[in-house]
């Protein structure tokens, strides 16, 4: 069985308005860009397994480091 993470999800605001520049670390390689009211993720990972195929590849150890809700 794999260890529970030892990081806590992020809760990032909703938005950052302005001139303001946030980044916050998903996990794997999944980043939220926040500025000027536009939040921009990139190459979003949620599901079970990092596969195209539901079935298939290796399955998640640890939560998303943002619940997708968020």
């Amino acid at each position: 069985a794999a260890n529970p993470s030892p990081f806590h999800q992020a809760r990032p605001d909703e938005r950052v308005d302005g001139a303001a520049l946030r980044l916050t670390m998903v996990g794997h390689s999944s980043l939220l860009i926040q500025t000027a009211g536009l939040n921009i993720l990139t190459d979003p990972a949620w599901s079970q397994r990092v596969s195209p195929l539901s079935f298939a590849g290796p399955k998640r150890v640890n939560a998303p480091g943002i619940a997708f809700s968020q």
